[in-house]
Parts: structure tokens; C-alpha cells; sequence
């Protein structure tokens, strides 16, 4: 195995065919007030264990592992730059022809995010984050642990660990109407992977952002009454936003600051895994009631105009009661707010992937149609996300509710 130091060895003596000066890394001199956390949001890094080893390995001399800084002093962050007109060159050094293309674009994109905010002074430079090449160079992937995660004082715990709303969000409970669940909240997609993208005057809808943030909205709620929340996917740099066209990234990673696959299938597999590691691990202690949802935006024609629909869990009433549940509430809210709209979101069953091997009772929620202009436009205003996310929860209070009751009295 190689490490971080034999990677910027190889890189300095041109293995990849490149020089020293064209392979350094991007440095950052600390100023009062600067922590690792904060020094990696302003660069748009994710706030992921590897990261932070990455961290560790750049500046072995300058720090412990507790991460602690010191003032004035310049530190190398884990982002390599070169001139804009290498990169090409540099990519085809290391990668993969499949890759390159789509790797080239992540790497586009988060120069385009920096140059917004004006952190970057040579405009001829590229910089490029080693976790978005990391899946695809074995001298970065094959990089050893130190454990980081092990430590109670890591700086990446909380917002690794738990729903991150926004700088100094404080989330305070005002029922516990839920207090005897436990809820685990998948947003659709996200890393590497942006989901169904629709385009609304010129810009591209991703649905991984979309469906994160209303997720985010849903997690906030369900605090508010009382439930215990873990969100399997999570961005710690992006919080609940109120932007109408929400900027792709692929800084999302999976609870605890695992980084998500490039491969689909991997994907899935590692979200059920870790959703199911935790949900064996509740149900050891206190009994609670426990619930899976998992949040996607579909994609559909253009001229397909679709409501919010359910899918449940196959030969599981419960999950079928649950998503009874939430297609009564959102009936119930149309009629409210739109008389005379009519709502005909459906629920029914399906052979999905984390349908099938969630242990908690599971439904899967498609909010609807990224590429139908009426259906965009639930997602692109705040308001509406916001209320998609309160309606979830309405219906998952009303279940809890209805849960309680006698049997011959709830949803038929």
C-alpha cells in the first residue's frame, strides 16, 4: 500500500509524466477562529473521515489527531493543482478512458463553485479535490487508515453522525408525538451519482439535491415531535437551502462519512447495510416502533404530469398501513389548500432493491416528475418543499396516531 507521502513522491518525480511545480497542492494559512471543519467548507470539501486523514497526512508535523491548528500557520489541503491546459493530460495519467469524461466534469464544476467565490487567485489553475479521483487511482484509493473515526473528539462526529441543518441550527421539540420511533431517512442518489435531472429555464434540476433537501426538511419535523432521526445520506456542508435552483455537487456521503460508490449496485448495497447495522442496533435498546423511508423524484415525458405516490414493502401490512397513511394525508392537504384539484397519487407494491432488503418497516416515496414543468415547480419554490416535507410527516404522525387505535377503527 502507498501512502500519502509516496503519492506526492510519485506525482513530484513525474511518473504520471508531470513536474513538481505542475502537481502541488492547494495551502490555506490559518487565521483566528479557523478549525478544519470551517477551513474545509470554505473550499467545498466534504467533511468525511477520509478527508480529514487526508488532512492528517499532509501535515503530519503540524497537527494531532485531535486536528488542532496553529495560528498563521500554512497548512496543504487535499487538493492538488496543475494548469487548466494539463489536466486532460493528467487525467489520461491516471484514469481510466472510461472515466474521464465524467470525473473531467466533477472537477469543472467544482473549479466553477471556487472561482464563485473568489478563492482561487490564478485563474489558469485547475485544482482538484483527491476524494473526487480517489475511486479511480489506486495511489490515492489504496491510502491506509489511521482511525480517525475512533476518536470522540474528531471534529467530523456530530455532523457525520447526525441530520446537519445549517450552521448553528438549533432544533427544538414541541411535541412528542413521535417520541416512540425511530425513523431512517434515505435520500434518493447523491455523490457520485445526481439521479434523474430535469432542466427548468436553462438549469439542470438534479435529484439528488432535491430530494436531499426536502429529506432534510422531513428530518427537521420529525425532531420537532419527538422521534429519533438518522439520515443515511448526508451533506455536511449544505444545509436546508432556500435557493430556487439548488448548485449539484457530490459532496454527499453515507452516515458515519462513508463515501458512496461510483457503482450503482454497490450503492445499495452499502446504504441497506448501514441502514440495517443500525436498525439492529435500536431495536436493542428501548422499544420503538421503526421506519425506513426512502425519498426519490422520478422521471418521466416531459408532458407527464404526475401526484406523489407510494410504494410499500411486499407482504408487510405495516408498511402497506404507512403508506395508507401518507396517501390519505397528501388527499387531505390537497383538498385543504386546492379544493376541487383532486389528487391521485397511488400506492402499491414493487420489487425494488431497498424495498426488499430494509429490516425496518420500509416505504418509498416519489415526490414527482423532474422533467414535467408543473411537477418542477413543487420542487424549485421552498414553500413547496417545505410543504411536501410537512405532509410526510403529518402522515406519519397520523399513522402513529392511528397505530394506537383499535383495529376495526383505522385506514381500510
Amino acid at each position: 500500500m502507498k501512502n500519502i507521502s509516496t503519492l506526492i513522491f510519485l506525482l513530484a518525480l513525474g511518473v504520471f509524466s508531470f513536474t513538481k511545480e505542475l502537481t502541488q497542492y492547494v495551502s490555506y494559512t490559518v487565521q483566528k477562529g479557523d478549525r478544519v471543519e470551517k477551513i474545509y467548507k470554505k473550499f467545498l470539501l466534504p467533511l468525511n473521515n477520509e478527508n480529514y486523514e487526508y488532512f492528517l497526512k499532509l501535515n503530519t508535523k503540524k497537527t494531532d489527531k485531535n486536528l488542532k491548528l496553529m495560528l498563521n500557520v500554512k497548512y496543504k489541503l487535499p487538493i492538488l493543482k496543475l494548469k487548466e491546459s494539463e489536466l486532460e493530460k493528467f487525467l489520461r495519467s491516471i484514469i481510466n478512458e472510461d472515466s474521464i469524461t465524467f470525473v473531467k466534469t466533477q472537477i469543472i464544476e467544482y473549479n466553477r463553485d471556487i472561482n464563485t467565490r473568489g478563492l482561487k487567485e490564478n485563474k489558469t489553475e485547475i485544482w482538484i479535490p483527491l476524494y473526487l479521483i480517489k475511486n479511480y487511482t489506486e495511489q490515492i484509493q489504496n491510502l491506509p487508515t489511521t482511525n480517525i473515526s475512533s476518536k470522540k473528539n474528531t471534529l467530523a462526529r456530530n455532523k457525520l453522525y447526525f441530520p446537519f441543518y445549517g450552521e448553528d441550527v438549533k432544533i427544538k421539540v414541541k411535541s412528542n408525538l413521535l417520541s416512540d420511533y425511530v425513523f431512517y431517512l434515505i435520500s434518493g442518489h447523491g455523490g457520485p451519482d445526481p439521479g434523474a435531472i430535469g432542466i427548468y429555464e436553462g438549469q439542470e434540476l438534479h435529484e439528488d439535491e432535491y430530494a436531499y433537501d426536502i429529506t432534510l426538511r422531513l428530518a427537521k419535523y420529525l425532531e420537532m415531535n419527538g422521534a429519533k432521526v438518522y439520515m443515511i445520506t448526508i451533506d455536511t456542508i449544505d444545509g436546508i437551502r432556500d435557493d430556487k435552483f439548488l448548485t449539484p455537487s457530490y459532496k454527499e456521503v453515507y452516515y458515519g462519512g462513508v463515501v458512496i460508490p461510483q457503482n450503482q449496485k454497490e450503492r445499495l448495497e452499502l446504504s441497506a447495510k448501514i441502514l440495517n447495522e443500525l436498525y439492529l442496533n435500536e431495536i436493542k435498546g428501548k422499544k420503538k416502533h421503526h421506519i425506513s423511508i426512502n425519498i426519490h423524484l422520478d422521471s418521466r415525458s416531459e408532458e407527464e404530469k404526475i401526484d406523489v405516490f407510494f410504494y410499500y414493502q411486499e407482504n408487510n401490512e405495516d408498511s402497506k398501513f404507512v403508506a395508507e397513511s401518507l396517501r390519505n394525508t397528501f388527499e387531505e392537504q390537497y383538498n385543504k389548500h386546492q379544493p376541487g384539484r383532486g389528487y391521485r397519487g397511488t400506492i402499491e407494491t414493487r420489487n425494488l432493491f431497498m424495498l426488499r432488503n430494509s429490516l425496518p418497516t420500509t416505504v418509498y416515496i416519489e415526490l414527482g416528475n423532474i422533467r414535467n414543468r408543473n411537477n418542477q415547480i413543487r420542487f424549485i419554490e421552498r414553500n413547496n418543499r417545505d410543504a411536501l416535507a410537512k405532509w410526510i410527516c403529518f402522515g406519519l404522525i397520523k399513522y402513529a396516531k392511528l397505530k394506537k387505535t383499535p383495529k376495526s377503527n383505522k385506514i381500510k
